[in-house]
């Protein structure tokens, strides 16, 4: 419990004390150029390479060895970086977490598909490592990712770990979003995090930014909407279907907890 409360304080000062960036300095600049090395092995297809950039926790999972890496774990990691390899982006949101500077967060956007992306990354041995672990999901559920809305929505991430969950944020734009409700289920590996967004949008796209983290391991996701002046004709706007430790889908103050 001590663990959480203190991973909590050190996300919401985190929260509070970043922008659309974190604040230029050694160790933000060094996170970005962990994202920005992932990015060019996986345009150059060099599992190798992309091996030696992730985290002791990712290469458990996504190998354990580069043989096992090869065959079962380094397309995916290139396919999540695939429209950003040949196309100009931009970091949105870099920042760290822990007091010791040991755990960070980037998300970029932009690529040839105007998509996002967001990775934690960890310090070991006093380089920055990528952490992907297909262990631990972060899931867009509202809006989900290319979603168009009309001037409104709630902002809604589920979040599935191999641990308990100490804890989780969202950004929206680059901004944190502090209006965020967690909700954890009974044994606690499972979170919804959510929230109803700023009224009105701005027409145009916008990203969301999810990360959690546990005592062991980190995940994070990123995606983009759009805003859409007027409802597109026979375009279905939200209406998901409700799964995971949350049963309703509805900007109510009491949404009801699977499992209570």
């Amino acid at each position: 419990m001590a663990f959480r409360l203190a991973l909590a304080l050190l996300m919401v000062l985190a929260v509070f004390t970043a922008g659309s960036t974190a604040a230029a300095g050694p160790d933000s600049t060094e996170r970005m150029r962990a994202v920005d090395r992932l990015v060019r092995a996986a345009r150059a297809h060099d599992d190798a390479a992309m091996w030696a950039l992730l985290s002791r926790v990712s290469k458990r999972r996504l190998g354990p060895t580069l043989a096992d890496f090869r065959s079962r774990g380094a397309r995916g990691v290139r396919d999540g970086l695939a429209s950003f390899v040949r196309s100009p982006y931009r970091a949105i949101v870099n920042v760290d977490f822990s007091w010791d500077r040991s755990l960070g967060l980037v998300a970029i956007s932009g690529g040839s598909e105007h998509g996002a992306f967001a990775v934690p990354i960890r310090r070991e041995r006093g380089v920055w490592k990528t952490e992907i672990d297909p262990t631990f999901t972060v899931e867009a559920i509202r809006p989900l990712p290319g979603d168009r809305v009309i001037r409104r929505t709630q902002l809604f991430a589920e979040v599935a770990a191999p641990h308990m969950i100490d804890g989780a944020t969202l950004w929206l734009d680059g901004i944190p979003f502090v209006e965020a409700r967690q909700y954890w289920s009974r044994d606690q590996k499972h979170m919804s995090i959510w929230g109803e967004a700023p009224q009105p949008l701005r027409a145009g796209r916008h990203t969301v930014v999810a990360f959690a983290g546990t005592r062991q391991e980190a995940a994070a996701n990123a995606w983009v909407f759009t805003v859409a002046v007027r409802k597109p004709r026979g375009a279905a706007l939200h209406g998901h279907r409700a799964r995971g430790c949350i049963t309703r889908r509805d900007p109510s103050p009491n949404p009801g907890v699977a499992g209570s």
